[in-house]
């Protein structure tokens, strides 16, 4: 009876090491991947994305705005347009942006101008061309990293009952301990592989992104003022209108009803749910607020469809996928 017992613990232990150990080589092939093609030089959106993810994108979009005259940032933080102005056609994220802004009386605060902007499709357009060209992990990659990531969470739930009810049932301590180390082990790789998730960017792309420099831009690829450019590039904590920049970062809570979403940095902040091209039968989700688990049975916000490689083949090929 003792070897049962000794044989489920030592089994989980090794799910728990095969999983974490897998997860993180995959994570690594994909953050390796080289530049697909030769392609242009990173626009202003495409090196802020890069650079902050969804957050720094809209926060460019709105100190470039304002750099126009085309919107006011009360000191509460509420964004309003002005009258009769009408952003460029060649910049579809400013255009999302204004178009946000214009759609409430009365304007929005900027967590609602980030919220809105993120789940709009014009986000999408400016992601998908970054992944197709490898500067970030496809969607692919990440949904497949995110469900072998929650399985950890099973394994590490099968691990402590058993360490629970063995006592019950005779069962040894050193079966019991290993149990507990399989779901000590099981939290903290969950808790480690997704924090390496939220940064979806590869080495092509960080390459891409050093390249990148604001006193080299006198060719007018990027026609933006050079305060625009260096929030694209190094955040709020670089732009010289220090009551604008503490305007934007304070403003951190958008209210819903009975709720408050945050909009802090590493939510609406990081590489979220803007990076979701949308595939036949499903999508993928980015960034830490997605990703599937086992095809949708504990879903810990994200990933539709069940990725690539989702679909049959039973619970053995789910725990090796």
């Amino acid at each position: 009876m003792n070897g049962v017992f000794y044989g489920i613990a030592i089994a989980l232990l090794a799910l728990v090491a095969f999983t974490a150990v897998r997860t993180q080589l995959a994570l690594f092939r994909a953050r390796s991947t080289t530049a697909a093609a030769a392609r242009d030089p990173l626009d202003l959106y495409e090196a802020a994305y890069l650079a902050g993810g969804p957050r720094r994108v809209v926060n460019t979009a709105l100190v470039s705005l304002v750099s126009q005259g085309g919107v006011r940032v009360s000191s509460e933080g509420v964004v309003t347009p002005v009258q009769g102005f009408r952003p460029r056609k060649r910049t579809p994220v400013e255009r999302a942006v204004h178009k946000h802004v214009k759609s409430a009386p009365g304007g929005r605060t900027t967590a609602q101008v980030r919220h809105s902007t993120v789940d709009d499709h014009t986000m999408r357009r400016l992601t998908t061309p970054l992944w197709r060209h490898g500067f970030l992990m496809s969607p692919a990659d990440r949904a497949r990293a995110r469900r072998r990531t929650s399985r950890l969470i099973v394994f590490a739930a099968l691990a402590a009952i058993m360490a629970a009810v063995s006592p019950f049932l005779g069962g040894p301590l050193g079966a019991i301990m290993i149990a507990a180390a399989a779901v000590v082990v099981g939290v903290a790789c969950f808790l480690w592989l997704r924090r390496a998730m939220a940064d979806p960017v590869t080495k092509a792309g960080r390459a891409a992104l050093a390249r990148v420099d604001v006193r080299d831009l006198a060719d007018g690829s990027w026609s933006s003022p050079d305060d625009v450019k260096l929030v694209a590039l190094h955040g709020l904590t670089k732009l010289p209108d220090r009551q604008l920049a503490d305007t934007l970062r304070r403003d951190t809570r958008v209210t819903t009803g009975r709720s408050a979403a945050c909009c802090a940095p590493g939510h609406c902040g990081s590489y979220g749910s803007s990076y979701v091209p949308v595939y036949d039968g499903g999508s993928y989700g980015g960034g830490s607020s997605e990703g599937g688990f086992f095809g949708g049975l504990f879903d810990f916000g994200g990933s539709h469809g069940g990725g690539y490689d989702g679909g049959g083949g039973g619970y053995l090929s789910l725990i090796l996928t």
